[in-house]
């Protein structure tokens, strides 16, 4: 599963609109979910709420995908990582025009970080 905390919007003629973005590459990782629709807020505690509520149902092999709104990111990743104790990043890089797979480990002795090398073609691992 790659779980995307709130799709990215921006303000369009008739209020807030989705940015278009292309997610293919990301679905090598698992099936996209969305958490929060475009009109949850950061600072509500409703949202934050359904946020942890979704986490505890993921799986420590699920993915987050980093885009959107900054604060809800960190919540989700908080979250996850309380409960799964590792954090698995999608990040864009650019100049591969792909998600870069990024795994964070909490242990007793700190904080890992591992870039993972997963083959472009099958990165997917478990889809649910």
């Amino acid at each position: 599963m790659v779980i995307i905390p709130q799709f990215p919007t921006r303000m369009g003629d008739n209020g807030p609109e989705r940015m278009p973005m292309d997610l293919t590459d990301a679905e090598r990782y698992g099936t996209v979910v969305e958490v929060l629709d475009s009109t949850a807020k950061p600072f509500d505690p409703d949202a934050i709420e359904q946020m942890d509520q979704f986490m505890m149902d993921t799986s420590a092999d699920s993915w987050l995908l980093c885009i959107g709104n900054p604060t809800l990111i960190v919540a989700a990743a908080g979250a996850f990582a309380s409960i799964h104790g590792r954090l698995r990043l999608l990040q864009w890089q650019s100049r591969r025009r792909r998600y870069e797979a990024i795994e964070v480990i909490y242990t007793e002795e700190g904080t890992q970080l591992k870039v993972l090398t997963l083959p472009h073609e099958s990165a997917t691992q478990e889809d649910e």
